[in-house]
C-alpha cells in the first residue's frame, strides 16, 4: 500500500536523480540533453492536473538543462509548458512570466511554434481582461496562419476574436467572426469542427437575450454532431441545449438534455466535460428543488476535482454551500463557503470573495457571532466597492477595445475593397450610363410631346418629327430587349464562372460582392423588360374602330392570374353582362391585369376583388375595389410615378412601373385614374373614360349601375 501511495513521488525522484547525474557527469552530447528535456516535459505534462509541485519541479530541471547547454528552442518549449501548467492551476501571474520568456525566444523556433505561443498569450490576457493585447495577438496569429494556410490556427484566431467581442458586448462582431470560422472549416471539409462553432454562436445569442436564435443554432450544432458521430460533441451540444432551456425557465426540458449528455460522458471521455455536465445537471436539480439529487451529483463532482479548472473550483464550492443552506446544513455550508473563499482569494476572483463573505456573514449572524459577521460584511463591502470601480474601468477598456477593433476591421475591409475596386467601378459606370440614358431619353420625349401640343400650326412638320421620334423609340425598345440584355447576361455568366472556379482564391467577402453583381443584373433585366412594356404602351396607337367587351377581357385576366388567385384563395367578382369600350384589347388587358394583380399581391388575407361599371351623361366609370393592405393617402399621385415603390423590395416583388402603365393607358384615351384607400381595410381604384368610348350593351341597368346578376367568382 505504501508503494502505491508514494509510487509517483518515487518515480519523480528517480527521474530527477537520473537527470542530475546526466547534467553533472553523463551528458556527453547535445542529443542526450534534448532527450532528457523531452522526458521531463512529458512527465510534467502528465502531472499538470495531478501534482503541481512535481510538474513544476520537472520543468525547472528541464529549464536548467536547456540553459546549461544553450538550447534556445528547448528553452522556448520549457517556458511554454511551464506557463501552461501554471495557467491551468490558477497561477496566472506566474504563467504570464513564463509565457513572456517564451515570447522572447520566438525567433529561435519555426512559425508553427510562434502561432502556439501567440494563442497561449492571447488566451491568458483574455482571462485577465486585457482584451486589447489579446486582440493584437489573435490578429498576429491570423495573419501568419493565413500565409501558411494553417486552417486550425485560423479557426483558433477567429474563435478567439469572437470571444473577445462577445465579452465586450459586441455580439454582432462575435457572430461574424464565428461565421468566418465556419466558412474556413467547411471549405476545408473539417465537418467534425462545425458543431463547436454553432454551439459558440448559440451561447452568444443566449448572452444577447435572443433565446430563439440561440436554440436554433444549438439544434443545428446537435444535428451536425449526430452526423459526424462524435460522442463528446453530442454531449456538449446537449449540455448547451440544457443551458438554453434552463435560461428560458424550462427546467424539465433542461434536465432531460443534461441527463442525456451525462449518460454519454459516463461511458468515457474528457473528464473536464463530464465535470461541467455534472455541475450543470446539479444546478437544474436545485432549480427544480430536488435537493437530494443535486447533492448526490455535487458529491460526484468532488471525485473529479483534480479536473476542475481555475474558475470552476471556487465556483463549485460556492454552489455547494448554497445547496447546504437550502437544506439547513449550516455547518457543511460554512465549510464549503470557507473553501470557496480560500480558492477565490488564491485566484483573485473578487466577485466570489464578496459573495462568500456575504454568505459567511449570514451564517455568523445565525450563530450570533456578530463580530465575525461584521468583519465578513465589511470585507464584502470593500470588495463590492472595488468591483464597482473595476467595472467602470472595464467598461472604459471595453469601449476602447471596440473602437480599436473597429478601426482594425475598417483597415482590413478597405484593403479588400481596394482589391475589388476595378470590378465595382466598372459595374457602377455601366449601370450609371444606362440609367442616365433612360432618364435623358424620357426627358427628351416629354419635351417633344409638349412642343407638339403647343405648336398646332406646325402639325405636319411635327408629325414628321414624331415619326422619327417613334422610330428612335422602337429602336430603343429593341435595344432594351436584346442589345442591352446581352452584356447583362455576359456579366452574370462570367460572374458565376468566377464564383465557381476561383472563389477559394478570393477573400471571403468576394463571394458576397459577386452575389451583389448577380442580383443587380437580374434587377436590371426586370427593369428593362418593364421599360419595354412601358414604351410599347406609349408607342401603340389609341385609334380603335371596334369595341372591346370588358367581360371578355376580365375572363382573360382571370385565366392569366389563375395561379396567384388559387395561391391566395382569392375571389374576383364581376358581371357577365358588362358593356364594351372602344379601347385596344391589349391596353384593356394590361389595365385590368395590373390593377387586379396588385390587389391580389398586396393582401394579408384571402383577397376579394369587385369590378363594377357605371355610365352617366358625361363619362363612363370603372371601379376596382379590394380588401387589401391599403395605401397611405398621403402618397397621393406618387404611386403613379415611374419606379415608385411604397413597400420594401424584400416584402413584395415588383418594379414599381405597373401603375405608371395604367395611368398612361387611361390618359392615352383621354381619361383619369385615381384611388381612395384606408389602411388595412382596402383600396378602390376609379377609372373615368370619355362617354364617346362607351358602347352600351343589352344589359338591364338601374340608375346606370350594371346589375350583378350572374356574378362570376373565382
Amino acid at each position: 500500500m505504501l508503494w502505491l501511495k508514494y509510487k509517483k513521488t518515487f518515480i519523480l525522484y528517480v527521474l530527477l536523480f537520473c537527470s542530475i547525474s546526466n547534467i553533472h557527469g553523463n551528458i556527453e552530447s547535445t542529443q542526450q540533453a534534448k532527450d532528457s528535456i523531452r522526458q521531463l516535459i512529458q512527465y510534467a505534462s502528465k502531472q499538470t492536473f495531478v501534482n503541481l509541485s512535481e510538474a513544476t519541479t520537472s520543468v525547472n530541471l528541464a529549464l536548467k538543462i536547456a540553459i546549461e547547454h544553450d538550447l534556445k528552442p528547448q528553452q522556448f518549449q520549457v517556458f511554454r509548458i511551464k506557463g501552461y501548467i501554471l495557467e491551468q492551476n490558477s497561477h496566472l501571474l506566474e504563467a504570464m512570466d513564463a509565457y513572456r520568456n517564451a515570447l522572447l525566444l520566438q525567433n529561435f523556433v519555426n512559425d508553427s511554434s510562434k502561432l502556439d505561443i501567440f494563442i497561449d498569450w492571447a488566451i491568458l490576457n483574455k482571462k485577465i481582461n486585457n482584451n486589447k493585447i489579446a486582440q493584437e495577438y489573435y490578429t498576429y496569429t491570423l495573419d501568419i496562419a493565413e500565409k501558411q494556410g494553417d486552417i486550425l490556427m485560423i479557426c483558433y484566431a477567429y474563435n478567439g476574436l469572437a470571444t473577445l467581442h462577445s465579452a465586450s458586448g459586441d455580439f454582432e462582431k462575435a457572430i461574424d467572426y464565428y461565421h468566418k470560422a465556419i466558412v474556413v472549416t467547411e471549405r476545408n471539409g473539417q465537418k467534425q469542427d462545425l458543431p463547436a462553432c454553432y454551439r459558440n454562436i448559440a451561447l452568444v445569442y443566449l448572452n444577447a437575450n435572443n433565446s430563439y436564435l440561440a436554440l436554433h443554432n444549438a439544434e443545428v450544432s446537435y444535428k451536425l454532431a449526430l452526423e459526424v458521430k462524435d460522442s463528446a460533441n453530442i454531449a456538449g451540444c446537449l449540455e448547451t441545449l440544457g443551458t438554453i432551456y434552463a435560461a428560458k425557465g424550462d427546467a424539465k426540458t433542461a434536465l432531460e438534455k443534461d441527463l442525456a449528455a451525462l449518460k454519454i460522458m459516463e461511458k468515457g471521455g474528457d473528464k473536464r466535460i463530464l465535470v461541467d455536465i455534472l455541475i450543470q445537471t446539479a444546478d437544474v436539480y436545485v432549480q427544480l428543488n430536488q435537493l437530494e439529487k443535486a447533492e448526490e451529483l455535487y458529491n460526484r463532482c468532488i471525485e473529479y476535482k483534480s479536473f476542475f479548472d481555475y474558475l470552476i473550483h471556487p465556483t463549485f464550492y460556492y454552489k455547494l454551500g448554497n445547496l447546504y443552506l437550502k437544506k439547513n446544513k449550516f455547518t457543511d455550508a460554512f465549510v464549503a463557503f470557507k473553501q470557496s473563499l480560500a480558492l477565490a482569494t488564491k485566484g483573485g476572483f473578487k466577485d466570489l470573495i464578496q459573495k462568500n463573505n456575504l454568505a459567511l456573514a449570514s451564517i455568523y449572524k445565525q450563530k450570533k457571532d456578530f463580530s465575525n459577521a461584521y468583519l465578513c460584511l465589511e470585507t464584502a463591502r470593500l470588495y463590492g466597492d472595488s468591483l464597482f470601480n473595476e467595472e467602470k474601468v472595464r467598461n472604459i477598456t471595453q469601449a476602447q477595445f471596440i473602437f480599436d477593433a473597429e478601426r482594425s476591421e475598417k483597415k482590413y475591409k478597405d484593403l479588400q475593397l481596394h482589391q475589388s475596386q476595378i470590378w465595382l467601378v466598372s459595374l457602377i459606370m455601366f449601370f450609371s450610363v444606362i440609367t442616365i440614358s433612360l432618364v435623358y431619353f424620357l426627358y427628351l420625349r416629354g419635351q417633344n410631346n409638349k412642343a407638339l401640343k403647343i405648336k398646332n400650326d406646325e402639325i405636319k412638320q411635327k408629325n414628321h418629327s414624331l415619326e422619327e421620334s417613334n422610330e428612335i423609340l422602337q429602336q430603343f425598345a429593341y435595344a432594351s430587349a436584346h442589345d442591352l440584355r446581352e452584356p447583362l447576361r455576359s456579366i452574370s455568366s462570367f460572374t458565376s464562372i468566377i464564383k465557381r472556379r476561383y472563389v477559394a482564391l478570393l477573400p471571403p467577402e468576394a463571394s458576397d460582392y459577386m452575389n451583389f453583381v448577380t442580383l443587380g443584373v437580374k434587377r436590371m433585366e426586370t427593369l428593362l423588360s418593364a421599360l419595354l412594356e412601358y414604351s410599347t404602351i406609349i408607342v401603340e396607337s389609341n385609334i380603335v374602330s371596334e369595341p372591346t367587351s370588358i367581360y371578355s377581357v376580365l375572363e382573360d385576366v382571370k385565366t392569366n392570374l389563375h395561379t396567384i388567385v388559387d395561391e391566395k384563395q382569392g375571389s374576383i367578382f364581376y358581371t357577365q353582362s358588362t358593356c364594351a369600350i372602344r379601347m385596344s384589347r391589349l391596353h384593356m388587358t394590361q389595365l385590368f391585369q395590373n390593377l387586379i394583380g396588385n390587389a391580389l399581391k398586396f393582401a394579408n388575407k384571402p383577397p376579394k376583388i369587385y369590378v363594377m361599371c357605371k355610365s352617366s351623361k358625361d363619362y363612363f366609370l370603372i371601379t376596382i375595389q379590394d380588401n387589401g393592405i391599403g395605401i397611405n393617402p398621403e402618397y397621393g399621385n406618387k404611386i403613379f410615378r415611374l419606379f415608385q415603390r411604397l413597400n420594401k423590395p424584400a416584402d413584395y416583388e415588383g418594379t414599381g412601373i405597373g401603375l405608371t402603365i395604367c395611368k398612361n393607358i387611361v390618359e392615352k384615351y383621354g381619361g383619369k385614374i385615381w384611388f381612395e384607400s384606408e389602411l388595412n381595410v382596402g383600396t378602390t381604384f376609379f377609372i373615368s373614360l370619355p362617354i364617346d368610348l362607351f358602347e352600351p350593351s343589352s344589359a338591364v341597368t338601374e340608375g346606370g349601375i350594371f346589375l350583378k346578376k350572374d356574378v362570376v367568382s373565382v
